[in-house]
């Protein structure tokens, strides 16, 4: 069976590689990066199953990220699972108006992540 591939999105690089290194140990292939503004760029290169994409980021948030891969032809594909801190109604409100196909709230439980991975079918 394929591995799942999985981009990680997150200006925390602590967190971000932490995250990976739970995907790997579920058996997917990851990548990551650290800006928003490179998200699409690594999409396209690494065409991950999934994007795990932090909301709050300084340099581009993870809503307008979303917005410019939902709205982009060969990524759209893609699922997009919001990754973020704020668990309230109003930020899940605006991950779904941006095109999110998740919400996920830090820190992920493997077994969530878990769950993610076998929902891709790979």
């Amino acid at each position: 069976m394929a591995k799942a591939r999985i981009l990680i999105v997150d200006d925390n690089d602590k967190a971000a590689r932490t995250l990976a290194m739970m995907c790997e140990v579920s058996n997917a292939d990851v990548s990551f990066v650290t800006q928003g503004g490179l998200a699409a760029e690594k999409a396209r290169a690494f065409k991950p199953d999934l994007i795990l994409l932090d909301i709050g980021m300084p340099d581009m948030d993870g809503y307008e990220v979303c917005r410019q891969i939902k709205a982009d032809s060969e990524l759209r594909r893609i699922k997009v699972v919001a990754n973020s801190g704020w668990s309230d109604d109003a930020h899940r409100k605006r991950s779904e108006e941006a095109g999110f196909d998740d919400y996920l709230v830090k820190p992920i439980r493997i077994q969530s992540l878990e769950e993610l991975i076998r929902s891709l079918g790979k």
